[in-house]
């Protein structure tokens, strides 16, 4: 038997490479990215096409691996992972004839970034597999790390050597696609340390202990929902530059990882937490649950409110590196804007998760294609209805972010009568609202550095302080009392 990687192991790793890659993304977002907006635009428009077709080349497949491992004796995965490369390597050469094709009877604008973001998809879709592979093998830690953390190194290097003249636009783009398939080289090396794929057509074999429509059903529903939530949250990326420029897409791309800042905690909470809250749905125990619910969502709210407010200390200063004073403006209140629906998302805690572990699962699909044409439709009324360019695209955002999480929390409480919100969440909300306007009372000084430490230390200090003194949430409670006043 095929025994997964325990899940506190996963998540450390997994936060671990996700904190260092981001705080590597967010030095270059303030330090390199605006001396050349453009090539950062033309970058993450390339990412965004390998995100939209890197799901249709793997079509759930390592989701599937995932699922079905528990039940695979050690003679199945082999079989598994070969025929799962000759299925991406066939979809592939399927997708590419449709994109060459196209082009011909059509051609397609910017088609050179059509075929880098295909050669990305390619590389996206095989670093999950590989993943997936290293999960189940408990060797996930080397994929991790190279994943998250590799292109976030290569692409500020990339970077470094065009501002200094010494690479053109072309060869920084080669590069980072270049880097790419050199991370799929190093993977399958790794890999093939302790599993060798079969190439077989006696597929039959894999579906001794689960059924053929068993695997495709959640191969399926796996590939929508993978489709789903990228066009739901990169749809921005890719109808930015149909309408306004490369520098713009550039420009909004700062500002999006700028404001990820306050959603970084979110995805190793979720993880640590799942099972739990799974196991709380599957014993119908609403009254724990709904518990869980509002002493999360309170938590998740605060520490991303914690963030916040260092964004908003430190978006004055970041006109000390770009020159243009108007994107600078741009880049201020989009940010703000984003920063916004992150929060959005953060405060209404475990919604997908409640609705998935239940059997009401497929509703996360329908809010999900709610999600990306509430976006979509917006996206174009901004972008070719009003002059608010940039602006328009974060409004948009928010607004759709907004009703889609407004829904599902009404889907929650009409199916089990539970919200996250109690009148400790309304104290929290409150005293974050005071800690927004601190920031603009407490005065600047003549050096920008001992103004984001001092602002940052009397705001996290205070604020912590506040909501331990009131009691609003637990876990700062348990933590300040640990490790500060040590009763």
């Amino acid at each position: 038997m095929i025994y997964k990687k325990t899940i506190i192991n996963q998540v450390y790793w997994y936060n671990f490479a996700n904190y260092l890659g981001f705080n590597l993304a967010f030095l270059a977002s303030f330090i390199l990215y605006p001396n050349n907006l453009k090539l950062l635009g033309e970058i993450r428009y390339i990412e965004t096409i390998g995100h939209f077709i890197f799901p249709l080349i793997l079509f759930g497949l390592p989701q599937a691996l995932v699922k079905f491992s528990p039940l695979m004796q050690s003679y199945h995965l082999p079989r598994y992972y070969g025929t799962s490369i000759f299925i991406i390597a066939l979809i592939a050469t399927i997708v590419y004839f449709i994109i060459y094709t196209s082009n011909i009877l059509f051609t397609i604008n910017n088609y050179s970034y059509y075929l880098y973001g295909f050669v990305l998809a390619v590389c996206y879709a095989i670093i999950d597999l590989n993943k997936s592979i290293s999960i189940i093998f408990e060797k996930v830690k080397f994929p991790i790390i190279l994943e998250k953390i590799l292109p976030k190194i290569a692409l500020p290097l990339i970077f470094i050597l065009m501002v200094n003249n010494n690479i053109d636009k072309t060869k920084s783009i080669d590069y980072y696609v270049i880097l790419h398939v050199l991370l799929v080289v190093i993977l399958f090396i790794y890999t093939f340390r302790f599993i060798i794929p079969v190439f077989s057509a006696k597929y039959y074999f894999l579906f001794e202990r689960f059924t053929v429509k068993e695997f495709i059903n959640f191969s399926f529903y796996s590939f929508l929902s993978s489709i789903g939530f990228l066009l739901a949250f990169r749809v921005d990326s890719y109808m930015i530059p149909q309408y306004l420029t490369m520098a713009d897409n550039g420009a909004y791309n700062i500002a999006l990882t700028i404001s990820s800042l306050i959603g970084v905690p979110m995805a190793g909470f979720f993880l640590i937490n799942s099972h739990f809250i799974s196991q709380l749905i599957k014993d119908e125990n609403y009254k724990e649950l709904s518990a869980k619910y509002k002493e999360s969502a309170a938590f998740l709210y605060w520490i991303g409110s914690l963030f916040f407010c260092l964004i908003l200390i430190i978006l004055p200063y970041i006109g000390y590196f770009m020159k243009d004073y108007t994107q600078v403006f741009e880049i201020k209140i989009i940010t703000v804007l984003l920063s916004m629906s992150v929060l959005v998302n953060m405060g209404t805690s475990y919604n997908s998760e409640i609705i998935n572990f239940s059997k009401h699962y497929k509703f996360n699909l329908y809010a999900l294609l709610f999600l990306v044409l509430s976006n979509v439709i917006l996206n174009l009324y901004f972008l070719t209805q009003t002059n608010y360019k940039l602006i328009g695209v974060a409004i948009a955002s928010l607004i759709s972010m907004f009703l889609f999480n407004f829904f599902k929390l009404m889907f929650i409480y009409k199916k089990l009568k539970i919200l996250p919100f109690n009148k400790k969440y309304l104290k929290v909300f409150l005293t974050s609202i005071s800690m927004y306007g601190l920031i603009f009372v407490l005065p600047n000084l003549s050096s920008f550095v001992f103004t984001l430490l001092y602002k940052s230390i009397i705001v996290a200090v205070l604020y912590i302080c506040l909501i331990y003194k009131l009691n609003l949430i637990e876990y700062v409670t348990i933590r300040v009392e640990k490790y500060l006043i040590k009763k």
